[in-house]
């Protein structure tokens, strides 16, 4: 947006909103209508600036002869603004502040053992060595807005609120009075805030926008009540203006994260190696301990929260305690405010803060922000029955480290002096030992490389008992009992077990309470009807409620009248996950000059993400159908082979030739537990596989001449059935169940061609290049100068096409054209060029005594060609800048009852050509390294 037209909207953000009948509706916002020339094309990113800063440190101690000590540590800080292309068109300034701090420190023991002049030692014993290393680790993380910080109140603060107040009556024709019935607004003022003066700039001009009249409880006025501001287009505290038209960030608008996260590593590892006689061993042992903490805060809804949680105990009339007066010949009953049980803490601490009495009127809007801290409000509060304004682990609700490790049982049970629960949660705390050994070694010519990595994955944290049960449940076995007579014997309808359920089966019946008769079994995620017969859909189960009916245990330590509360009874720790990982490479020489080569891989990989406990989810499951963690994820599994072949063609040259193919499985995907109680949820679990097949052919040519060359051709296959952890997602959201179909990745590339050629002169004796006179001396015009091209030619990877054009600000849904990623991006080509020259400068004396420093002087060009590749593409349109919605016919009604058609269709073309779906354009860097 031009300078002009952001002092325009500043000046006047809003409009009457006028009908074509001439009736006035509240205001509209000035930018909704802005055209094409309000807008210019920048060179470079707005308020993206980053600033960082990083320390190396290392040294070493020879301590003897065969033994030495490394201390090292490293560092680096780093302060950005995060760039965010929502915000780029008109709301750049408010671009989120970024501070990182990571840091490093170790201490390394390594010794060696001489082996005699001579001989061996005892055994064949020889070139032992061995190394210990410790070193601990910490990543700090903040994101904030950069003008607020930590002061939570002022994000979303748009000025003060005076409401004004009075009681209101019905006539009751029995008593001839007119009697209280309740409390209604009559009139709202306004200041502006000091902290967010665009964000006040609307509601200045809102209320001087409309004429004020006096109050009518029969119509509505603008200014009448907090209720009828916000309907007419003018801002709350704790609200911020729409987007405009669902696209791009409204000038003045904060961002509304505040996160810090704060992680810690502390690992012990010791390696060695020993050659046995004709084998060359290797060993290795790792300890690993994290502690994961974060806290989230969405800072500018606290102002809502605040508004919601105060008062909300004093808002009946208290029908016990009335005062009558009388105003002429009219009789007033007027009752005071009832005293309810129901205050939430937040009230409770502001009161005490302000001095105000039990039942005095709070208007939060009129007291300013710096008045307020965020320890006002309850743990209870800020989770607000699931719709909570925080998340954290390792911190606690208000943002302050925990140094403790709390337990599961605190969350649920740990209240404060005032009696209102904590809610703490303790860090993310896993633990990994892993231990390995390698042997190399040959066997009639061929070269074996053998070995076996053992780890062990302990997410160190609770999981639930039963996932389809969020709460306590019998087995068979429980309701049987140990001698046959359990308390299956209390049911009035059917009790009978069929001989194929297990012991450890889960019951269902007919009712949550009361029971009469069992209607299923569950073993993991296969059901069964009370006869044992296998079924698919779990909902057949259900009788007298709405999903199949657990037969829950009572729970001993429920602190309510819910005899079934969710507890720490529910949830159990995480059991490690052990992973064997055998590895067997060979290769032996077919003859001098061609070797065959293939190797055997198990690799796993820990669950980096969505395994996360957090009480929250479960706490709150009936009240939101949110997508959860899972924190029994297993490790990921990768078998690998590959075969190969390579032959010497000439003195300085060979082809190499492999075959290699990939298994992948438990990969993490979303899944739908349906038929969980108390409500089916989505969660992920380890559903996923997928295989990867390809064919490498590489040539490789060192240095001829001037020449050096490299180059190779990959064919590649990778199908799966996710290509993300939420690649399901949608489909579990339309109802679908968890269907598993192979289809390609979202990385799957054919083909592939790298090459890279490299000419360069040497120097001296070894120059061949062209000589020049220069001064009276030959000069060798290209000594130590060289040009290096390095060339990437890849198929396109897929995408799924649409059949219909789809808006990007998501009201219609896409139709899938064809099999997902059933379509492929075009081809993408990149030639980059380096062109440098070594200098060797010498200073300091002459002889050996001078020292020297190497520069190099390069020119780097980044897709030298300027090939305009795309990186993604629209999937009705199959392009990168339009995705085809406006030319839609069906969409035009849509379009042309937007507030302004015309500045509608320039902000949606902005918003779709977008710099991202294509690759870097030519980029141009002229640099100087050194080194002494």
């Amino acid at each position: 947006m031009t300078d002009s037209a952001r002092a325009e909207i500043l000046a006047a953000p809003l409009r009457q909103n006028v009908s074509s009948s001439g009736e006035i509706n509240g205001a509209l916002y000035n930018a909704d209508f802005l055209t094409a020339d309000a807008f210019e094309r920048t060179p470079t990113r707005l308020n993206n600036a980053n600033q960082s800063a990083n320390l190396v440190a290392k040294i070493d101690v020879n301590t003897n002869e065969t033994t030495s000590l490394t201390f090292g540590a490293t560092a680096a800080l780093g302060r950005a603004n995060e760039f965010d292309r929502g915000r780029s068109l008109m709301n750049w300034e408010n671009n989120n502040q970024t501070t990182s701090l990571d840091w490093r420190g170790y201490v390394k023991f390594s010794q060696r053992f001489e082996d005699e002049e001579g001989s061996q030692t005892t055994g064949g014993l020889k070139n032992v060595f061995y190394s210990i290393m410790a070193d601990y680790s910490q990543s700090y993380f903040k994101r904030e807005d950069a003008s607020h910080g930590d002061d939570f109140f002022k994000y979303g603060h748009v000025g003060t609120f005076d409401v004004f107040q009075q009681n209101s009556y019905d006539y009751n024709d029995l008593t001839g009075r007119f009697v209280h019935n309740g409390w209604e607004d009559t009139l709202v003022t306004y200041a502006p805030s000091p902290y967010n003066p665009e964000l006040a700039a609307i509601n200045n001009q809102y209320f001087s926008l409309f004429e004020s009249e006096p109050y009518n409880p029969f119509v509505d006025g603008p200014y009448e009540s907090l209720l009828t501001v916000q309907n007419g287009n003018a801002l709350l505290n704790g609200q911020s203006p729409n987007s405009t038209y669902g696209l791009w960030s409204y000038f003045g608008t904060q961002g509304n994260s505040y996160n810090i996260s704060n992680n810690s590593q502390f690992r012990v590892s010791a390696a060695g190696s020993a050659d046995i006689g004709d084998h060359a061993l290797q060993m290795g042992f790792e300890y690993e301990q994290r502690r994961d903490a974060f806290f989230s805060l969405g800072p500018v809804g606290l102002w809502t929260l605040a508004r919601l949680t105060t008062n909300s105990h004093i808002k009946e009339i208290d029908a016990t305690d009335s005062t009558v007066t009388n105003v002429g010949t009219e009789y007033y009953v007027t009752y005071d405010r009832l005293l309810g049980d129901n205050q939430f803490e937040f009230d409770a601490n502001l009161r005490e803060a302000l001095g105000a009495g039990d039942r005095e009127l709070i208007n939060i809007d009129a007291i300013d922000p710096e008045f307020f801290t965020l320890d006002m409000f309850g743990a209870d509060d800020l989770l607000n029955q699931g719709s909570n304004y925080v998340t954290y682990s390792g911190y606690d609700p208000y943002g302050n480290k925990v140094t403790g490790r709390p337990t599961i049982e605190d969350f649920f049970n740990e209240t404060n002096d005032a009696g209102y629960n904590t809610r703490p949660i303790g860090a993310y705390e896993p633990i990994y030992i892993a231990g390995y050994i390698m042997d190399k070694f040959t066997f009639d010519d061929i070269i074996f490389n053998v070995g076996l990595r053992v780890d062990r994955f302990d997410a160190n944290q609770p999981v639930l008992n039963d996932p389809y049960v969020v709460g306590q449940s019998y087995t068979v076995g429980d309701i049987q009992g140990a001698d046959g007579e359990g308390i299956i014997n209390t049911l009035s309808g059917n009790a009978f077990i069929p001989e194929n359920i297990g012991e450890d089966f889960a019951v269902y019946v007919d009712a949550l309470e009361g029971p009469g008769s069992i209607v299923g079994f569950r073993d993991g995620d296969t059901w069964y009807n009370s006869l044992g017969t296998e079924i698919t859909d779990p909902d057949v189960l259900a009788v007298n409620t709405a999903y199949p009916a657990p037969w829950l245990k009572p729970n001993d330590n429920a602190t309510g009248d819910d005899p079934f509360e969710l507890t720490s009874e529910a949830f159990r720790d995480y059991n490690p996950a052990v992973n064997i990982m055998p590895r067997i490479s060979f290769s032996f020489n077919i003859s001098d000059e061609a070797v065959f080569f293939a190797h055997y891989d198990i690799l796993t990989q820990r669950p980096t993400s969505s395994n996360r406990f957090s009480p929250i989810d479960y706490l709150f499951l009936e009240s939101r159908n949110n997508l959860i963690s899972n924190p029994d994820l297993r490790p990921e599994k990768t078998i690998d082979y590959e075969l190969g072949f390579q032959q010497v063609l000439t003195k300085t040259s060979s082809l190499k030739i492999s075959a290699y193919y990939k298994e992948m499985r438990d990969m993490i995907q979303v899944r739908n537990f349906t038929g969980a109680y108390p409500r089916p949820y989505k969660a992920f679990g380890n559903l996923d596989f997928g295989t990867v097949k390809g064919f490498t052919v590489g040539y490789d040519m060192r240095r001829t001449g001037n020449v050096r060359l490299n180059a190779n051709y990959t064919l590649q296959f990778a199908d799966g059935t996710g290509s993300t952890t939420q690649t399901a997602l949608a489909l579990i959201n339309a109802g679908l169940p968890n269907l598993r179909s192979i289809n390609p990745f979202n990385y799957d590339q054919r083909h592939r061609i790298v090459a890279n050629v490299d000419y360069r002169y040497g120097s001296g004796e070894e120059y061949n290049g062209p000589v020049v006179k220069f001064g009276g001396k030959e000069r060798q015009l290209f000594a130590n100068t060289g040009l290096n091209f390095i060339a990437n030619l890849g198929s396109g990877t897929p995408y799924t096409a649409s059949t219909i054009a789809t808006p990007i600000t998501g009201e219609i849904s896409p139709s899938t054209e064809g099999s997902i990623n059933g379509s492929r991006l075009p081809w993408q080509f990149s030639l980059d060029a380096n062109l440098d020259r070594n200098f060797t400068l010498t200073y300091g004396g002459e002889g050996d005594a001078a020292k020297t420093t190497n520069l190099n002087l390069y020119l780097w060009i980044g897709n030298v060609l300027n090939t305009r590749n795309i990186n993604s593409v629209y999937r009705f349109t199959g392009v990168s800048d339009d995705d085809g919605y406006l030319a839609a016919a069906q969409y035009q009604p849509l379009i042309n009852s937007q507030n302004d058609p015309n500045a509608f269709r320039n902000y949606y073309s902005m918003f779709v050509d977008n710099p991202f779906n294509l690759g870097l354009p030519r980029t141009v860097r002229l640099g100087l390294k050194f080194d002494f």
